[in-house]
């Protein structure tokens, strides 16, 4: 069955911090990035449903994105939507995703 996410996500493997909590900020590796969110490793994933801030740290270069995340795991990943992109840090995501990996889907197929 073919992804069904509207834009393709791309293998990172880049660090980064997490802020917006209590027990933030805190160091996270962005494992998987698309134009519209991330896949974060941390120790600590915060809630489904809270609003923080991801600094992406790529090629000597930052990245400041809001996001809110959307998925959570015991095993410390986290899954972030981005809120409101501007079309300057658009155009700067677009370019790191450039000559990048497709990242597969570790989702079983029909789930969501």
């Amino acid at each position: 069955m073919p992804e069904r996410r509207k834009l393709p996500r791309y293998v990172l493997g880049s660090s980064g911090k997490l802020m917006g909590a209590a027990s933030f900020p805190e160091n996270v590796s962005v494992l998987v990035l698309s134009l519209e969110g991330a896949l974060i490793s941390c120790s600590n994933p915060p809630q489904i449903g809270q609003k923080v801030t991801l600094k992406i740290e790529v090629e000597g270069s930052e990245v400041e994105l809001q996001a809110e995340v959307r998925s959570r795991e015991k095993t410390g990943s986290a899954g972030v939507m981005f809120l409101q992109v501007d079309d300057q840090t658009r155009e700067r995501l677009k370019k790191i995703c450039t000559g990048r990996p497709l990242a597969r889907s570790s989702r079983p197929q029909g789930g969501r």
